[in-house]
């Protein structure tokens, strides 16, 4: 398995649940963090790792995919008959000025619901994939 290990490494280290760091970085394998930790601990860790290191970068583990669009879980309903780009009526102009209209009209509580459904499933997408790898 560690011959698939990517260890992605910066100066600074930002993770959502932990206190910033140095010199650190994060193991990941098929799209999956396996760990988060010191340069020198995940060198240990994944001897066979394929390190890259960002001089003077900041990594941010908890936002690898920060395309996150946090009101779709809310809006999805309303935009079913609009969301098949292989449909011949379909216009993505149209689509997108329907979608901007929609999210106009969300009500706060849709929104705070979206935004943690969201999170939720992320959450859940993490878990589960770290635990693929680590048992």
């Amino acid at each position: 398995m560690t011959k698939d290990v990517q260890i992605i490494t910066a100066d600074f280290v930002l993770p959502i649940e932990d206190p910033p760091f140095e010199q650190g970085g994060v193991a990941i394998a098929e799209g999956a963090i396996l760990a988060i930790g010191s340069k020198e601990k995940l060198a240990q860790q994944f001897p066979r790792g394929n390190p890259t290191h960002f001089a003077q970068g900041v990594l941010l583990p908890g936002l690898i995919n920060p395309h996150l669009i946090v009101d779709a879980n809310a809006l999805a309903r309303r935009l079913n008959t609009w969301l098949d780009p292989n449909n011949e009526h379909f216009n993505f102009v149209e689509w997108l000025l329907t979608y901007a209209e929609l999210k106009s009209q969300l009500q706060p509580e849709e929104l705070s619901a979206s935004i943690q459904s969201n999170l939720n499933s992320k959450h859940r997408h993490y878990h589960a994939r770290r635990s693929k790898f680590l048992g």
